[in-house]
C-alpha cells in the first residue's frame, strides 16, 4: 500500500537498511523483497528508499572525514606553536 512505502521511505531515509526497517515492520526482509515484487509502485518506492539510505551513510561519512582532516590540521598547527 502507498502507506507502507511512505513508512519504509521514512525510515530508510533516516539510513536504516531493509532489515531494520523490516524488524521495525515486524516482517522478514523477504516479506519486503516479495511487495516489492508483486507491487510496482513499491518497488520503485524501495528503490528510491535503498538510494537515500546510501546517500545518509554517503553524507555522514563525508561529514566524519571533513571533521577528521579539520581536526588533524588543527592539531598540526597546534603542535606548531608548541614546539615553535
Amino acid at each position: 500500500t502507498p502507506e507502507i512505502g511512505e513508512v519504509v521511505f521514512g525510515l530508510m531515509d533516516d539510513g536504516l537498511s531493509v532489515v531494520q526497517v523490516a524488524r521495525k515492520l515486524n516482517v522478514s526482509r523477504s516479506t519486503i523483497y516479495k511487495w516489492a515484487e508483486d507491487n510496482s509502485e513499491f518497488s520503485d518506492t524501495l528503490t528510491r528508499a535503498r538510494e537515500a539510505s546510501e546517500a545518509f551513510w554517503e553524507y555522514k561519512f563525508t561529514a566524519m572525514m571533513q571533521s577528521r582532516a579539520s581536526d588533524s590540521s588543527g592539531r598540526s598547527s597546534n603542535t606548531e606553536k608548541h614546539t615553535g
